[in-house]
């Protein structure tokens, strides 16, 4: 804050007032705050780092689940298997199978 202030000679000058006790407090309570802030965000790495460990695991527990399915399909298919004996190409069929489910 500043003060205008007369002098002995009558002229103006200023002087500053010092608010060292409000700058403090305003500095502790922000320290306070991003302390707060720091320890909310660790808890969420946290969080994320345990549903990250559950995913993968459970991706590498299913990783074998369709292995060889889609040959043995196709295998057992009369309709794949009629087609085969009529043509003879090389070409290659891709089909992927995935789910529709959305885990949250």
């Amino acid at each position: 804050m500043i003060k205008l202030t007369k002098g002995l000679n009558s002229q103006l000058f200023t002087t500053t007032q010092r608010t060292f006790a409000l700058n403090e407090k305003a500095v502790k309570n922000r320290m306070k705050a991003v302390g707060s802030i720091k320890k909310i965000t660790k808890a969420m790495k946290m969080v994320a780092s345990s549903k990250m460990k559950t995913e993968l695991n459970r991706l590498m527990s299913g990783k074998n689940f369709g292995f060889g399915l889609i040959n043995k399909m196709f295998e057992n298919d009369p309709y794949v298997r009629k087609k085969d004996e009529e043509t003879h190409a090389n070409k290659v069929l891709l089909v992927p199978i995935t789910t529709d489910r959305r885990t949250n």
